[in-house]
């Protein structure tokens, strides 16, 4: 069996929407199945693509129309005039897979590519999936030439899996009619499932509160946490927010603090691979996004018997039960979550049995093996296809 994995991330090099793909190429690979990956090309390549091919897997690198010159621009006209130009997916078509997986960053990647990728697609014969990630509630309406893109790609799909069920509603509302062909998956977190566990709940005096997320306000919204920090309830508390992930706002982040008068009180940590020395020394989580799938953080967090204080975006909500296994803000703005975060603070004496119940509820609601699930799909998806 042959099976190929498509990545739409084109906006930085490797991101939390690439962990599900990535380990169920691994596994694919590892279980005797054929498997190839098609990634934007980087001038500085992600580790985990050398991870891949150092497994065996054949990896192909794409570029795209904004990553290549004027005078190269003036030659894809002439070819795309000819119909000589190479679709982007023609590397995928020859290679020949039994199955596709597009895993999109956000929930409507494949309807921004070109009309004739998208026509080339809906025509092959390959049988092909999508995976949607992220996704935005009502504030990002794509342009209707894109809306009716998408709404034949998923059609077309064998089947398109959302990581969470607001995420596929969302979805339906932006293309105005039922996903019928979906399924909902969980996201690969990446704490292996016999790390998962309660971990005993910090001893310290002073409250350590955790970011965990790409430094990218317009997403994560880290300076929304800043400022409800900066307010002057939270000034006579005895905390410490520590941020954890890199990005192109960790400059921006770092001048905040010091425009808010934060200094001593805000850590900027990087990159950290042990998610459970993460949890190890905080209390909370902290995730005042503005749009999500099903969030790596906060099910890790969970799983390791630490609540969250949230925005009621993606599947948050899928997972808290707000005021029982943590606190979900109404909306991204100051007011609400500094309202879910001081309902948080006034519990603190029972942040440990809160965490108790959040692991209760991640254990009962993630699935810990989804490589496996999507093996076993691919699997009877080509036994189906031999039979027919």
């Amino acid at each position: 069996m042959k099976v190929a994995f498509f990545s739409t991330l084109t906006n930085t090099s490797w991101g939390g929407s690439e962990v599900l793909w990535y380990k169920t190429a691994l596994h694919m690979q590892k279980n005797g199945v054929r498997v190839a990956a098609f990634v934007k090309k980087w001038e500085t390549e992600a580790l985990s693509i050398r991870i891949l091919r150092e497994a065996g897997v054949e990896v192909f690198l794409y570029s795209t129309w904004k990553d290549i010159n004027l005078s190269q621009r003036m030659i894809r006209k002439v070819k795309r005039h000819f119909f000589l130009e190479k679709n982007i997916l023609d590397d995928v078509f020859k290679w020949e897979p039994d199955l596709v997986f597009f895993s999109q960053s956000h929930s409507y990647d494949l309807g921004y590519f070109p009309a004739k990728v998208v026509s080339d697609l809906l025509r092959t014969k390959i049988p092909y999936c999508i995976i949607c990630q992220n996704n935005t509630d009502y504030s990002f309406v794509p342009e209707t030439e894109v809306r009716s893109k998408i709404k034949q790609i998923y059609r077309r799909a064998e089947h398109v899996f959302f990581v969470s069920k607001r995420n596929r509603r969302t979805a339906e509302h932006i293309i105005c009619v039922p996903v019928e062909n979906s399924r909902i998956l969980s996201n690969s977190i990446s704490i292996s499932a016999n790390e998962v566990g309660i971990l005993p709940y910090p001893n310290d005096e002073v409250i350590h509160f955790a970011s965990v997320a790409r430094l990218r306000c317009s997403h994560k919204g880290q300076n929304l946490l800043l400022d409800v920090f900066s307010q002057p309830v939270w000034r006579q508390r005895n905390w410490v927010l520590n941020f954890y992930g890199s990005g192109e706002d960790e400059s921006y982040l770092k001048e905040l603090v010091s425009y808010l008068r934060l200094e001593g009180k805000v850590n900027f940590n990087g990159q950290v691979s042990d998610i459970r020395s993460v949890w190890e020394k905080n209390h909370v989580l902290l995730l005042a996004s503005f749009g999500e799938g099903m969030p790596l953080a906060l099910q890790e967090a969970m799983l390791c018997g630490r609540p969250g204080v949230v925005t009621d975006v993606g599947g948050n909500s899928e997972l808290i039960d707000d005021n029982v296994c943590g606190w979900i803000a109404k909306g991204n703005a100051l007011a609400s979550f500094s309202e879910a975060l001081e309902r948080a603070w006034d519990n603190r004496k029972g942040w440990a049995k809160t965490g108790e119940l959040a692991f209760k509820k991640a254990i009962a609601n993630i699935d810990l093996y989804p490589q496996e699930t999507l093996l076993n799909y691919a699997l009877e998806q080509t036994e189906r296809k031999s039979k027919n």
